[in-house]
């Protein structure tokens, strides 16, 4: 490429030259496929007090903890293998496909005759649900000013913990009248918004300067009033490419460890399991351990929903911070906050300060590791900034399998104690903290 260096390709991208109504379109779309899937991720802590007292399936917390993790297995492969292929094939087409698999995965598991097929739609879900978030932030990081990354990526991330919001004040009215069944059916309305999503979600830039479509770039390019030089730049900074990185998938892979890397991917993914167990362990058991802490079923699903909707906040609040004072601080000390705030959560209190308390541990881990998904984000370049935030929140959906496990695990070992579930989970918070601040500062702007 003429002796373009990385730093002089990396530094131009797309997303200051867009119109702040691309921006707000792509911002708004993946808020809502986000939406959708807290909504799916949700369903399991809002109904797992219904699953529980069921007396057809007559299920032990293990087994409903492995039911809890069925979908984030799922997540797993899909995190892996779509992040991957997001590369490689149209994002805008692979987002709309993730959105109708989960959406039908719903549908599945609302008609679940035993509890191996409710188990298998969940895990089939989870495949699409993999997907999406990969995805979002990519199209995300890529059509917003650098300036305003971390910002509009909590914005449109907090669709996340507003679908778990969602589901849990759904919940309060829906269950105890017609079952947890009806809440699967309604998970499945989102079928509705993928033909939205094909149709109006902007293709990826880089994604076709990538694989080659050049021209079709330059298309969008117009399209978006961006000026041929401008656009000639864009062309040459996503073609730009290390020649260890041009072959294939697996050399994209790769790209993840090399020497100016592997510190950050190793960080990236230690951080992100911890992260993603806080979120899906929490979220999934917290009704029971408020219910086992002496709360009625309405109080206990009401912490989920303040859970849900301080954590859609704080992705708002923590996006600016991270803008202005940095992505480690700000996540190592949000990291510290949730640990703070689940040994409170393990205390006799009041009704209003464990409801605080509640608040401050959705922040400190749903808001927090949306945060650093950001941050890993616009930390890697962007030939291979897909492939790095899939296989990160793949790895990361090993801890998030843990997490309802874990749960379950202390749950049935102590006999229904919530002190050692509560304390486990604030000591992982804290090594999530140290792990942050050891991500080396980014060496190229990305």
């Amino acid at each position: 490429m003429g002796g373009l260096s990385s730093d002089a390709t990396d530094r131009i991208e797309i997303g200051d030259f867009v119109s702040r109504s691309v921006t707000w379109r792509t911002l708004i779309l993946c808020g809502l496929a986000v939406l959708a899937e807290g909504y799916d991720i949700g369903i399991m802590g809002a109904v797992i007090l219904a699953l529980k007292d069921d007396p057809v399936w007559q299920l032990d917390p293990f087994q409903l903890g492995l039911l809890s993790s069925a979908a984030l297995a799922g997540m797993l492969i899909g995190a892996l293998l779509i992040g991957t292929l997001a590369d490689r094939y149209s994002r805008r087409t692979l987002i709309a496909a993730c959105v109708a698999i989960f959406s039908l995965s719903m549908i599945w598991g609302a008609t679940a005759p035993t509890p191996l097929w409710f188990g298998l739609s969940r895990l089939f879900g989870g495949v699409g649900m993999g997907g999406v978030i990969p995805l979002a932030a990519a199209f995300t990081v890529e059509y917003s000013p650098i300036r305003n990354r971390a910002r509009n990526y909590g914005l449109m991330y907090c669709g996340y913990s507003l679908g778990i919001l969602s589901v849990a004040l759904l919940a309060i009215g829906i269950l105890p009248v017609q079952g947890w069944r009806m809440l699967f059916w309604l998970g499945g309305v989102p079928l509705l918004l993928t033909p939205l999503l094909w149709r109006l979600m902007p293709e990826s830039f880089d994604n076709l300067v990538g694989r080659g479509k050049v021209e079709e770039a330059r298309t969008l390019a117009q399209g978006f009033s961006i000026d041929a030089d401008t656009s000639r730049r864009l062309i040459a900074a996503a073609q730009y490419r290390p020649v260890e990185h041009r072959a294939g998938p697996y050399e994209t892979i790769g790209a993840l460890f090399a020497p100016e890397h592997l510190r950050a991917t190793l960080c990236f993914w230690l951080s992100l399991a911890i992260g993603l167990l806080l979120v899906y362990g929490l979220s999934s058991w917290l009704p029971t351990l408020m219910r086992q802490q002496g709360y009625a079923l309405g109080s206990s699903l009401g912490f989920l929903a303040v859970f849900s909707l301080c954590s859609a906040a704080g992705g708002i609040g923590g996006g600016l911070l991270a803008d202005r004072f940095g992505n480690g601080r700000v996540i190592a000390v949000s990291f510290l906050v949730a640990a703070g705030a689940v040994i409170g959560l393990s205390l006799v209190n009041d009704l209003v300060v464990n409801y605080i308390l509640v608040g401050l541990a959705g922040y400190g881990t749903v808001s927090t590791t949306l945060i650093l998904t950001a941050y890993a984000t616009s930390w890697y370049p962007p030939r291979i900034r897909s492939t790095a935030v899939g296989w990160g929140l793949g790895v990361g959906r090993i801890g998030a399998i843990c997490g309802p496990l874990l749960g379950g695990l202390l749950l049935r070992a102590t006999g229904g104690s919530v002190v050692y579930s509560f304390w486990a989970f604030a000591a992982l918070a804290v090594v999530a903290a140290a792990v942050v601040l050891l991500i080396p500062a980014r060496r190229e702007p990305a």
